[in-house]
């Protein structure tokens, strides 16, 4: 009995360390479990996030192709229109009346080329902005074959401009 009385102490001792021991990897356990659950979740929060972002990038890339889709079945419908009237664009008279008309009546006749060239050259520096009403009816009232060519080239310019500020609206 001694020996149990003087051990005793010991006993208890290792008994609570060992408790102790198992308690501590219990919660190192549940630690890691945790940081675990915590990383997984982590990844597949970044998994949704990534696929709700090419859910996204999907669908803009559906509504720009159905947009140029319907730009282009408008374009079609509208040179269907014209063609069916009998019109044509301004750039397609344009390039008849150069054709026709402009050049070929310079080339015939020598004396309208100094003629020609001023008129060209005064017409074209004021195309690239169409901002001055001025400068407009300028253009365009000369009774001249020569300067029809060139009026024509100043509406191109003004139905481009005008294009481009409604693809932009």
């Amino acid at each position: 009995m001694a020996l149990k009385a003087r051990f005793l102490p010991c006993l208890r001792m290792s008994e609570r360390r060992w408790r102790e021991e198992e308690e501590n990897t219990r919660r190192e356990e549940q630690r890691k479990r945790d940081a675990e659950e915590q990383k997984r979740q982590e990844e597949e929060g970044e998994k949704q996030k990534k696929e709700e972002e090419e859910r996204r990038l999907q669908e803009e890339k559906e509504v720009v192709i159905q947009e140029a889709k319907e730009r282009e079945e408008r374009v079609k419908s509208e040179e269907e229109n014209r063609k069916a009237a009998g019109m044509t664009t301004s750039e397609e008279d344009w390039k008849e009346v150069v054709k026709t008309q402009g050049t070929r009546l310079v080339k015939a006749t020598p004396t309208l080329k100094p003629t020609w060239s001023s008129a060209r050259h005064a017409i074209t520096a004021k195309i690239g902005q169409l901002t001055n009403a001025e400068t407009i009816n300028r253009v365009t009232t000369p009774s001249s074959s020569i300067y029809r060519p060139l009026a024509k080239a100043l509406v191109l310019q003004a139905e481009t401009e005008i294009e481009a500020v409604c693809c932009l609206l």
